[in-house]
């Protein structure tokens, strides 16, 4: 048989999703991935990768569920003073978790200044929101344990923009729920409106590649 080794400095090549359809395809099976191996080996990726590997794998879940459990309370029920204060605090932390780390890796290991990590940053967190109710509906579908499968396209398929249904009403919610906010006097109608542009500003960044 063959000895499995381990090599901390290996180069690999891989094909990245070539659009933005692409991308939400690898993004929801990863998420669907993340749920079940959790679900099915907490106790040993605990033991092996440790904290770390939990936190990564967990970030599908925190994408997935933070925001709209906001969403959620703002359409169903208008928030307590001390919940929304609650939130942006979680919120900032979380944020400010990532962002330092994504910052990091940027200047580091790829070598940007400052500036260009911080546009790279933005746009890989205006990314991520967007693809809020995508990662929402695989986590479901992990926690549910339905089997579902869709290979990343490795080409593209067509030209255009395609009409993203769920961020279409991802953005429609969030303006509502902004609106809403900003009409009671609720500090988070700043955040939710970031999360209404998110899909807009894909549209744009990508228009012609959505496809």
């Amino acid at each position: 048989g063959y000895r499995v080794c381990f090599s901390e400095d290996a180069i690999v090549y891989i094909g990245i999703p070539p659009t933005y359809h692409a991308f939400r395809v690898q993004q929801a099976r990863w998420a669907r991935g993340a749920v079940q191996l959790l679900s099915r080996h907490l106790g040993l990726v605990i033991q092996v990768g440790g904290f770390e590997a939990l936190l990564y794998l967990l970030q599908y879940v925190l994408i997935a569920f933070w925001h709209p459990l906001l969403l959620a309370t703002v359409l169903l029920g208008q928030p307590t003073v001390h919940a929304t204060i609650a939130y942006l605090a979680a919120s900032s932390f979380l944020l400010g978790l990532a962002g330092n780390t994504y910052m990091q890796f940027l200047v580091k290991e790829r070598g940007h200044n400052t500036l260009r990590a911080l546009r790279l940053a933005a746009a890989s967190t205006a990314i991520s929101a967007s693809l809020t109710p995508t990662l929402l509906v695989a986590i479901v579908e992990g926690i549910i344990g339905r089997r579902v499968w869709r290979r990343t396209p490795k080409t593209r398929t067509g030209t255009g923009t395609r009409v993203l249904l769920p961020e279409i009403l991802y953005t429609l919610l969030n303006l509502y729920a902004a609106y809403h906010c900003l009409v009671n006097g609720l500090l988070v109608y700043p955040l939710l409106l970031l999360h209404a542009l998110a899909p807009v500003y894909v549209a744009l960044r990508f228009r012609g590649q959505i496809s």
